[in-house]
């Protein structure tokens, strides 16, 4: 009888259960490989890699200089020394605005981010500089020479290229003005 009502030893009720301890197994580790990344807002035209939009956009530290050489080294509106390079025509989200040379104007906070007398909220005053920017440098004035290049204004998007048809511009501009 006290066979029937017997407990089992603990090793007895786990014995289908546990893993045997005198042979660990250790677990492959996974090779992973990284995939290379791909970009896929890469614009080709004409077999040749066209940089970002937003790369496109930005000032340099030379085109910076040079928008100085042009406009002073002070706000356009009131000379206020403390500027902020702004963009006449805009270069957000594939608007078309480049960080060009003819696309800069010096401007202080005040004149370039305040809610009242700010380039980016006062409409009359942002159209008023544009119209400007239009006669001095042409309609083309806030291209690059990709957007030239891609329009077929010029052969290749080269920096000669892209000056001297940005000069010709400048100079039509100055005789119809004239």
């Amino acid at each position: 009888m006290f066979d029937e009502v017997r407990s089992y030893s603990k090793e007895t009720q786990l014995r289908g259960h546990q893993k045997d301890k005198d042979t660990p197994k250790f677990k492959k580790k996974r090779v992973y490989t990284k995939k290379p990344k791909v970009n896929k807002n890469v614009e080709v035209f004409h077999n040749r890699r066209i940089p970002h939009w937003k790369e496109r956009g930005e000032f340099s530290r030379k085109t910076k200089k040079e928008i100085q050489e042009i406009w002073g080294e002070w706000c356009f509106v009131c000379g206020n020394p403390d500027i902020s390079h702004h963009h006449v025509y805009e270069k957000g989200y594939g608007k078309g605005g480049r960080g060009v040379i003819t696309n800069g104007l010096p401007l202080c906070n005040l004149h370039h981010n305040d809610h009242t007398v700010g380039i980016h909220f006062n409409r009359k005053f942002y159209n008023a500089v544009r119209e400007m920017f239009i006669q001095r440098f042409g309609p083309h004035y806030y291209k690059d020479k990709y957007d030239l290049w891609m329009e077929g204004h010029i052969e290749n998007p080269t920096d000669e290229l892209y000056k001297k048809f940005m000069m010709k511009e400048i100079k039509r501009c100055q005789q119809k003005n004239s």
